[in-house]
């Protein structure tokens, strides 16, 4: 995440493509207001079908492996790096947060 995200220069510095991006100034979806920041998205929602969390994980890691300059490189220009798993149940409920 950054505050002036470009999603075309975080795809090239990664050589991965984003499952997802927003942008700043965007509409929030769930509140009143826009976002504060852009992002730039890789999940393996809907591409990853199993409930084992080991799973999600070795899908994101094989997109990621080698590319520790890349980030390194993104978090130098200011960029917020970060790598959640999360697990939502599917009544809407929370699930575990790593």
């Amino acid at each position: 995440m950054h505050e002036m995200v470009d999603p075309d220069a975080v795809t090239a510095v990664l050589g991965v493509a984003p499952t997802d991006v927003q942008r700043r100034g965007e509409p929030e979806e769930r509140k009143p207001g826009s976002r504060s920041k852009g992002g730039w998205f890789l999940s393996t929602m809907g591409l990853v079908d199993s409930r084992d969390a080991r799973h999600h994980l070795d899908w994101i890691v094989e997109k990621i492996a080698g590319k520790k300059a890349a980030f390194e490189q993104l978090h130098a220009r200011g960029y917020m790096v970060d790598i959640c798993v999360r697990w939502d149940s599917l009544s809407g409920h929370g699930g575990p947060t790593i």
